[in-house]
């Protein structure tokens, strides 16, 4: 269950702005934040990712290997041009992309951003995900993320890397192949995929 804390649109199909409150979706679902892959499902209709996400996660044991799976599972099961792993590092508090696929990936790997300022910052931070489109406004807005990171995408998903009280990092999608915008549901399906590369981290810290 996702609960919509904002929702701005244009026409009855087009997401302007959806952001996700992690805190009130673990309230709805009366189970505290997650921390095994066992305690997080798959949006309806996405069954099928649960055993290949839980597979593959589980066998990446350092966290390069996790990224990169993190992104072919994203990209096989929301096909896009862009899709990007941005981590934190604890020790020097620095964002950084730690791998990209797609067409627009190769400029980003490597580059890094302030912790403390900008959109990415604040979807770690706030532990909120959001559906970004040309025709927002304000900090949640896809003009507000191509300046930050240079690039020139029409419509993103920004999802906290999260278990909904800490965060490690976002998984960033760009301009699906399926269609001209995001919706409700694929920002669901990216919830449940960064949640899962969450404790997936945990447990290689603990490894």
């Amino acid at each position: 269950m996702i609960h919509v804390v904002e929702v701005e649109t244009t026409t009855a199909d087009t997401l302007t702005t959806l952001k996700v409150d992690l805190d009130a979706l673990r309230e709805a679902s009366n189970s505290p934040a997650p921390h095994t892959t066992e305690t997080i499902v798959p949006p309806p209709g996405f069954e099928w990712l649960r055993q290949p996400v839980d597979s593959a996660l589980a066998e990446a044991d350092t966290p390069d290997v996790l990224a990169e799976r993190a992104l072919r599972l994203s990209m096989a099961a929301l096909p896009c041009r862009l899709a990007a792993f941005i981590s934190l590092d604890q020790e020097t508090e620095v964002l950084s992309v730690k791998s990209a696929l797609g067409e627009l990936g190769e400029q980003l790997v490597g580059t890094t951003y302030d912790h403390s300022e900008g959109l990415l910052a604040a979807c770690l931070h706030t532990s909120l995900s959001a559906v970004l489109e040309a025709t927002g406004s304000g900090p949640y807005s896809v003009s507000s993320l191509n300046q930050e990171l240079g690039t020139n995408v029409r419509t993103a998903i920004m999802a906290s890397v999260t278990s909904g009280r800490e965060a490690s990092g976002v998984l960033l999608l760009a301009d699906p192949l399926s269609g001209k915008h995001f919706r409700a549901t694929e920002l669901a399906v990216a919830n449940y995929l960064a949640m899962s590369v969450y404790c997936a981290i945990q447990k290689c810290g603990r490894t």
